[in-house]
């Protein structure tokens, strides 16, 4: 039981870090786009744009890879 319960906490810690981590980059990306619509280039503009994808994969792949790395979720 202290096995699983040790994993559990585990688990809710990733997914709490992983929610807080999607607040903070929806904060940046908000604030990253009220500072380029003030510049008359459009470059800036799609570089933030092109930036939200990716950066919302490596939010949800963290926590997929620390699993894989610490071994959470094999069998033993």
């Amino acid at each position: 039981m202290n096995g699983q319960k040790s994993i559990l906490i585990s688990v809710l810690i990733i997914l709490g870090s992983a929610a807080a981590l999607l607040l903070v980059r929806s904060q940046l990306f908000r604030l990253l786009h009220r500072m380029t619509r003030r510049t008359e280039t459009q470059i800036d503009d799609l570089l933030v744009a092109g930036l939200r994808f990716p950066s919302l994969f490596i939010v949800i792949l963290g926590p997929a890879i620390i699993l894989i790395v610490l071994n959470i979720g094999k069998a033993q």
